[in-house]
């Protein structure tokens, strides 16, 4: 089965009401990406699938959780995860030359994981970045630069409270600030906190009680990222108290706190259920979606300084969703919501223009995923996404792509040349040394 898509314009989006104004949304007028990369021929894009545990011969996940990102300045892509056997800390990597494994628990004499965990590439720094919740219950980072993989305890370093049992924990990279930030729940008080990272090293905040923001439920999802034109960060949870959609963002000297149910009229959040939230940077948007109390796929986005709500269910019939990701393709201009749904089928909404629903088992005989979190992500030197999860019953983390067909039984997608025709990742070890 073959998806195709063509580039578009900015769009008002299907089934969208304005209902308030917000001034968390107020923006800048930077021009957002270029887009000077050459166009590849999407018509010969399709979905394709690969078992990424069978091509490395790494150990199958365990609960010890899962991320996954591209290294845009390396050219590569990294998928972490905790081994089922003894909770060490795995990496999956990809370069030019295939998949390889890591195991960096070991390299780095890294205490193991019981899960959450977080990674992320700071592209402007030349490194990589994994967070975790140690069976120490403390949280460590691993970090890679041109020297290799180094581990630190953060808990030693800022005095933070330990990970909720279950709780979420998120990170991303503030590339024009320079800075590094990791969101995660407090065991004690389900609070929000913040670890972040400037020149003079680690520090951590109570986002719940400098904003006054209700706790988060129990087990409730977290998401966050930089809206790098707009200068802010935003964290995305579901409120204890009323299911809500809160959003705590901050414009560089203050966070402040929105409850965008309230902001929007919009159904209250499924309990426990799934979020994922993005910046459209050329668009100057933002998107956050969830699934609702009534097993609906709403999405909130945020355009100039209105918040407004959009049914996507009503406009794509998309089946009721389990775990989700969001991402934007810079290339195409396009938004994608990937997502596993209660049927254990994986499906993909994408809009450039309007949205759309694709079923992604039935384009790839993909195998069917587990209950746990799925990843998906743009990459962008490449023009491709990636979908990664890990499958019921095997514990094998598979790979769902999206570019040129190749015959990769491996899932390396070496067929697909790099913009500019970069050599960066022919390095046959774990992460290769930034240039």
């Amino acid at each position: 089965m073959l998806i195709t898509r063509t580039p578009s314009t900015a769009a008002v989006l299907a089934v969208a009401v304005t209902l308030s104004v917000v001034t968390a949304c107020t923006r800048d007028t930077t021009a957002g990406d270029s887009g000077s990369t050459p166009s590849p021929p999407w018509s010969e894009y399709a979905w394709q699938a690969g078992d990424i545990t069978a091509s490395t011969g790494a150990l199958p996940s365990g609960d010890g959780g899962l991320a996954a990102y591209a290294f845009e300045a390396q050219g590569t892509q990294h998928v972490i995860y905790g081994s089922a056997v003894d909770d060490h800390v795995r990496e999956l990597w990809w370069n030019i030359n295939g998949w390889h494994t890591a195991d960096l628990t070991e390299t780095a004499g890294a205490p193991p994981t019981e899960g959450p965990l977080t990674g992320y590439a700071f592209e402007a720094e030349n490194t990589q970045h994994v967070v975790y919740n140690g069976v120490d219950t403390r949280i460590h980072e691993l970090w890679f630069d041109r020297t290799g993989w180094h581990t630190g305890d953060l808990t030693a370093a800022t005095g933070a409270p330990p990970v909720a049992a279950g709780g979420a924990l998120t990170g991303y990279a503030f590339e024009t600030q320079h800075t590094q930030h990791v969101l995660y729940i407090s065991a004690s008080d389900n609070h929000i906190r913040e670890l972040w990272s400037d020149r003079t090293g680690w520090h951590t905040g109570d986002l719940t009680a400098a904003t006054g923001a209700p706790p988060v439920a129990a087990g409730g999802a977290l998401t966050g990222y930089a809206f790098e034109t707009q200068h802010t960060q935003h964290v995305l949870y579901i409120s204890a108290s009323d299911n809500h959609i809160r959003e705590l963002w901050s414009d560089g000297a203050t966070w402040h706190m929105t409850d965008l149910t309230d902001a929007t009229g919009a159904v209250t959040a499924a309990q426990g259920g799934p979020l994922a939230g993005y910046p459209f940077e050329k668009q100057h948007t933002q998107h956050v979606i969830y699934a609702g109390s009534d097993g609906r796929l709403y999405e909130l986005w945020c355009e100039g300084t209105t918040w407004r709500i959009s049914d996507l269910t009503a406009i794509t019939g998309a089946p009721p969703a389990q775990s989700l990701a969001g991402y934007v393709l810079k290339a195409q201009g396009s938004q994608h919501v990937v997502y596993t749904g209660v049927d254990r089928r994986l499906y993909e909404l994408w809009w450039n223009n309007e949205w759309r629903l694709g079923d992604l088992t039935a384009a790839t005989r993909a195998p069917a995923p587990g209950t746990g979190r799925l990843h998906g992500y743009a990459f962008d030197v490449q023009v491709t996404q990636h979908i990664i999860y890990v499958s019921a019953g095997d514990g094998h983390v598979r790979e769902i792509w999206w570019g040129p067909p190749v015959n990769r039984d491996d899932s390396r997608p070496s067929g697909v040349p790099q913009a500019g025709g970069s050599a960066a990742g022919k390095a046959p070890r774990s992460s290769p040394a930034p240039p």
